[in-house]
This record gives structure tokens, sequence and C-alpha cells, in this order.
């Protein structure tokens, strides 16, 4: 049987001595490099909406005198329709103006009362009536200016009963509007001054013939009994006529003659109060009436008085 022994034999090693040897390592330092990222931050800004409103340009209406302007007159107390004055208006704009009111104004004179009330027309057709507060009438109502037009109005008054003295008058006041008041140019606008005295009476001679044909003049007063003009020769200003003397009201009829009896003026008033009326230097046409005598025939309930009118402008 075989026997395997395990014989240990040296063997010469050589042993490696290990020596460091520097290495170089690469070590990976990260560095961060700052990225600037854009916040979106929404700041609400407000804008207007602009919403358009119509807002009419201003107009400014022109008043002067108008074509015609009364002249200043001689009146008797209870004189009515005096003409006092006469107005233009004029709206240059593009747009249409409304008026709706006219002040008429005089300084005081007298007692607040004298002036007892006005009537405004419009080619001769009553547009308003006003009562005086103090010396100030306004009237109130509604005339359409077209757009580049114009208008002409005319003022009358009544004295009073009562009155005596002078009177200013003049338009110092107006209204209108075009969506917006509107604006005036021109005021105020003078008038007729109006002198208002006492009727006096004045002596007439009337001849009476005798049989013996010598004339024998006597004197005959002429008062409230037979027709007052006055004044008398006219200058061309309206002129009062005060007919015979009545009671209560009764109608009265106004006719104007020449001295070839053409007529050319008439009036009538219906159950008229006593008192004086008011005749213009005019024909019924409105034409202005020639220098010259007149007769001026006045009828009361079927009684006829005439008088001389004398026109001298």
């Amino acid at each position: 049987t075989a026997t395997s022994t395990d014989t240990p034999t040296p063997t010469n090693s050589a042993t490696s001595t290990a020596t460091p040897t520097a290495t170089d390592t690469l070590i990976n330092t990260p560095t961060h490099t700052a990225t600037a990222t854009p916040s979106l931050t929404w700041t609400p800004t407000s804008t207007p909406t602009l919403t358009p409103t119509l807002s009419p340009t201003p107009v400014t209406v022109s008043v002067s005198a108008g074509p015609n302007p009364p002249a200043n007159s001689s009146q008797l107390p209870g004189a009515s329709n005096v003409e006092v004055e006469q107005v233009s208006l004029n709206n240059p704009s593009s747009t249409a103006v409304t008026l709706t009111g006219l002040t008429l104004s005089f300084p005081a004179a007298g007692n607040n009362g004298d002036v007892t009330g006005a009537a405004l027309l419009s080619n001769g057709t009553t547009v308003a009536t006003a009562s005086f507060s103090g010396t100030t009438a306004t009237f109130t109502f509604s005339e359409v200016l077209p757009p580049s037009s114009g208008a002409t109005f005319t003022l009358t008054v009544n004295i009073g009963s009562g009155a005596s003295g002078t009177y200013a008058f003049s338009v110092t006041g107006a209204s209108g509007s075009n969506g917006q008041a509107v604006l005036f140019s021109g005021l105020p606008v003078t008038g007729a001054t109006v002198t208002v005295a006492q009727a006096t009476s004045t002596v007439t001679a009337t001849p009476t013939f005798t049989t013996s044909s010598t004339a024998t003049p006597t004197s005959t007063p002429s008062g409230k009994s037979s027709v007052v003009v006055y004044p008398n020769p006219s200058t061309g200003a309206p002129v009062s006529v005060l007919p015979p003397s009545y009671t209560g009201t009764a109608d009265v009829k106004a006719q104007v003659f020449t001295t070839a009896f053409r007529k050319v003026q008439e009036q009538d008033h219906a159950s008229m109060p006593y008192g004086p009326l008011t005749v213009r230097m005019e024909d019924d046409w409105g034409n202005p009436l020639a220098d010259g005598l007149y007769y001026v025939v006045i009828t009361v309930d079927g009684h006829r008085s005439i008088a001389k009118l004398l026109l001298l402008r």
C-alpha cells in the first residue's frame, strides 16, 4: 500500500515591498450656475371706456331793435295797446332754437301800477300777455327759430287810468334752448319813451250867423263831449284818440280817412270801457301814412264824431 507523505521543500521567493506612488485623483466638484427663470406677474391695468355723449354747441342769439321800432309818444291815461318796443332775434347756428321768454322793463316812475299789462305780438298776432310785477313784465311762450333764421316781435302796453309821468321801456332779458340754455347778445334793447299826461280841454271858435249876416264867434270847449286826438299834429308816432264820453261799455269803431275820403284804417272794439284808443300812423296793410291832413271818425253805438289829425313826420 502506497503511502503519500508530504515533505515540505523550502523554496526561495522574492518579496516585493510596495512603495507608495502619488496618484492624481480627479475629484468632481459640482459648480452651481444660477440661471434666471422669468416669472410672469400679472398687474391689472384699468382702461376707461369712453361713451360719447351728445352735447349741443352753445348758441348765442343776437337781439337788436326791429326794422320799424315805435317812436316816442305822448299818451293819455287809460291808453291801451301802446307800442313801446320792437325787437329782432337772430339764430345764426345750424340747430333750431326754441325761444321761451322775453322780459320788458321800465324805470320806476310814479306808481308801479301805472302800466297795467303788456302783450307780445308776432306778425300782428298776440303770442303772449303778461302783467307787470313792479316795473318788469316777463312773457312766457314757445317760438321756434329754425337754423340760420330770425323773428321780429312787437311789444305793447296798457297805461293805467291814474298814470302820469315818463316811462322809458326796454327789453332787458330773454331765454331759450337748443337742448341746453341759449346765450343772448345785444341786451338790453332800448325801446320807446312814453309820456303820460291828463287830457286838457281846448277852445274852438264856432261862428254863428245872424240874420244880418254878421258873424259872432262863440267859444265852445271840447273835452270829453267830442273826440280828442293827442298829440296833434303827430310826428309819426301812434296817437291817442279819446271818444265822446259814455258810461259802462260800448261798441266803438275808429276809422281814418284822407281828405279825399279814402279810408286807410279801421278798428272795431266790442264792449269797450271808456278810455282812449291807440291809432297807429299806418294803413290797414302796415304801410306808413304820408304826411298830410286826415279825418279820424269815431262811432260809438251808432253815433259818429269826427276830428282832424295832422301828420308831419
